[in-house]
């Protein structure tokens, strides 16, 4: 969901749509950390194998989280130059 939202960002050049993707895009670390001590909490008998991948899926969330935090950004640090371009020009 919300790859697909800053892929409809990146269609738009609707700064409002920007900055519902940056609001969607909040940092996740907390939350990511709060599943991980939950799920260890809750089966401290859980397999290695299994808690090494509880940490592989949680970091790469974040890290998608993250990346498209960076594209927006840059959607947006762009759009406000194109939009101050053509202000110059006008």
């Amino acid at each position: 969901m919300l790859l697909a939202a800053l892929g409809d960002a990146v269609k738009s050049e609707d700064a409002a749509e920007r900055d519902f993707v940056m609001s969607l895009l909040r940092n996740r670390d907390e939350l990511m950390e709060r599943i991980r001590r939950r799920v260890l909490n809750e089966d401290p008998d859980m397999p290695a194998e299994a808690q090494s991948a509880l940490f592989a899926a949680t970091t790469l969330f974040e890290r998608i989280v993250w990346l498209a935090r960076q594209n927006t950004t840059l959607l947006s640090t762009a759009g406000a130059k194109s939009n101050a371009a053509v202000g110059q020009g006008s």
